[in-house]
């Protein structure tokens, strides 16, 4: 199966307030370097900041800043709040 690659979106819903809040920080962290995060050790992680204080996290095989300086990461095609994401087509 073809890998699919998404963009992080400007603006995420967020469990904390229950509406969608701007994005305002992204980290990647590298496999073997998030073991406080809720996502597998083995994996990427993605920390995205939200404008309401929130924080999600989402796990992933690649990650990686793209030419216009937004994040793209690997998805997994069954997810389907990320199949919403605007596909990366820089690649």
């Amino acid at each position: 199966m073809k890998p699919i690659y998404k963009q992080i979106p400007e603006d995420i819903l967020s469990r904390h307030s229950g509406k969608k809040e701007a994005v305002t920080n992204v980290v990647i962290h590298p496999p073997g370097t998030h073991s406080s995060s809720p996502i597998r050790n083995d994996m990427s992680a993605v920390e995205v900041y939200l404008a309401d204080g929130s924080r999600r996290w989402y796990g992933t095989e690649k990650a990686w800043i793209t030419s216009r300086l937004t994040i793209a990461m690997q998805i997994n095609p069954k997810d389907e709040v990320l199949s919403k994401w605007e596909t990366y087509r820089g690649r």
